[in-house]
């Protein structure tokens, strides 16, 4: 199953702003809190802490792909330590990674669903629901995954939406649903780099009465 396609260049994205501003964000908070009585919340220990934080995030990433590496318990057991949601969140989307990577598609769930419900920045939420919709069609959950979809998202994910709509109403056995969704996903550049839309598409026209 490849629940990791379209989002990943945007998820890398994401993941490298988030990396090279939380310094500028937690300084930020700071000074939005106001003069010295800001500064004492965020003085040099909260600075440390975050850097911490990412040290770990860090290390873990580093043993992804290592035969002796457990990923999935690591990065389990980070986000039950670790209080930093911009890396806890991440942590969970390696953690659904690592357990798409086992087959163990009901963990994938509930890390990518605990993701989407915690991420602050919006297009990482949505790169979330995308991947915990593809894994609920993947466990035949067809209403759940248009319940995730129906979510609002950012329109850049208009086309992945509409296509994995489309996914499902084909499992569903609703020809002429699924069709439309295709052709939405279409209309909003789906068909950039992406030849396999243009062949549901054209699957679709064939049986056609």
């Amino acid at each position: 199953m490849e629940v990791y396609s379209t989002e990943e260049q945007q998820e890398e994205a994401i993941k490298k702003a988030i990396k090279d501003n939380w310094l500028v964000v937690v300084i930020g908070a700071a000074i939005g809190l106001g003069g010295v009585y800001g500064w004492r919340y965020y003085d040099a220990s909260v600075l440390a802490s975050n850097a911490a934080d990412s040290d770990a995030y860090t290390a873990i990433v580093e043993k992804v792909g290592k035969d002796d590496a457990d990923v999935l318990a690591l990065a389990k057991s980070y986000i039950d330590t670790h209080d930093n949601k911009s890396y806890t969140v991440m942590m969970a989307m390696l953690a659904a990674k690592e357990a798409v990577a086992k087959k163990d598609l009901a963990e994938a769930q509930k890390q990518l669903q605990w993701a989407a419900d915690n991420a602050q920045d919006e297009s990482l939420k949505a790169v979330n629901q995308v991947r915990l919709a593809r894994v609920q069609v993947e466990l035949e959950k067809f209403s759940e995954a248009l319940v995730t979809l129906g979510k609002p998202m950012p329109a850049s994910f208009t086309a992945q939406i509409e296509e994995l709509k489309g996914d499902v109403y084909i499992r569903q056995g609703e020809a002429d649903k699924a069709r439309m969704a295709y052709q939405l996903a279409a209309d909003n550049e789906g068909l950039e780099g992406n030849n396999g839309l243009q062949f549901k598409i054209d699957n679709l026209a064939q049986v056609t009465p």
